[in-house]
């Protein structure tokens, strides 16, 4: 709720920084006019004691509590930082479960979009535990929509993983393991549907953005000290970003390069939907 608050008030924050500013200019003055008020020779009886006290405070706590508004409206502009992916899946799994809780009608969809490079980590993590959490509830489908690199593209570039991982490698059982996650979630009829595609591009950007409002991401980076460069990605630092507190937009920036390269700009690996049910989906996707 109080972020809800401060993120209406960005628009204010020029505004509010200019009061600062002022208030820290003139705090000096004031408290001096204060500090000669209680010195002053008033008539016998009569004291500005309380009244000084009282403005000083006020002066303090209107400087304090536009110091705290800046602080936290710059956090709203920066999203909630994780140290790397283990926290930001578990916080992504929350909002999921909590979704599916709270949604019980066969009508209602979890849309999970992840756009990622081998998915060492966002797989087994995040992708892996999406059965155990729809069987924790009833109704609410989740519809997985899954881009990584291509397997060939990163075995061209002969890259290196910064756990010692070969990036081909990884990416290769990827295809085997959206087969194998489709043969586990028959069970579930329907429920839950995936699908997964490939894609040849390095990604600066990776992450996974549920119902195009909550977005967990990361950036790729390299390690250029050894002979050959180390890519490095589910290591590196995770933001969270609220799409309606998100104002530089990068909720929809996510969302654009993921939509262009699912549907213009990548390569089936595997899907459980029907190919009639794959069209009214997409014609859905296009009228949004």
């Amino acid at each position: 709720m109080l972020t809800t608050i401060l993120s209406s008030l960005a628009p204010l924050i020029i505004t509010a920084i200019t009061i600062i500013i002022g208030l820290l200019i003139f705090r000096r003055p004031i408290n001096d006019f204060i500090h000669s008020l209680k010195r002053a020779n008033l008539p016998y009886g009569i004291s500005l004691e309380g009244d000084v006290q009282r403005a000083r405070t006020a002066v303090n706590a209107a400087v304090d509590e536009f110091k705290e508004t800046v602080e936290e409206l710059e956090k709203l502009n920066s999203g909630k930082k994780y140290l790397n992916y283990k926290r930001a899946f578990v916080d992504a799994e929350e909002y999921v479960l909590n979704y599916l809780k709270e949604h019980n009608n066969a009508d209602d969809v979890v849309e999970i979009r992840i756009l990622a490079v081998g998915m060492t980590y966002s797989w087994k993590d995040f992708v892996e535990d999406i059965p155990q959490l729809v069987e924790q509830t009833s109704g609410c489908r989740v519809d997985l929509k899954i881009l990584f690199v291509n397997p060939v593209f990163l075995e061209d570039l002969k890259l290196n993983h910064k756990d010692n991982e070969v990036w081909f490698e990884e990416s290769q059982k990827r295809k085997i393991d959206a087969e194998k996650f489709i043969e586990k979630v028959e069970r579930f009829g329907g429920r839950i549907t995936i699908t997964t595609k490939s894609y040849n591009n390095l990604p600066f950007w990776h992450g996974i953005l549920i119902n195009n409002e909550h977005l967990f991401i990361g950036r790729t980076d390299w390690d250029l000290q050894g002979k050959r460069p180390l890519l490095s990605v589910g290591q590196n630092e995770y933001r969270y970003y609220l799409k309606k507190e998100d104002n530089d937009k990068r909720v929809s920036r996510f969302e654009h390069w993921h939509r262009y390269y699912f549907k213009f700009n990548s390569v089936l690996v595997a899907t459980n939907i029907s190919t009639s049910k794959s069209q009214q989906i997409n014609a859905r996707n296009h009228d949004d």
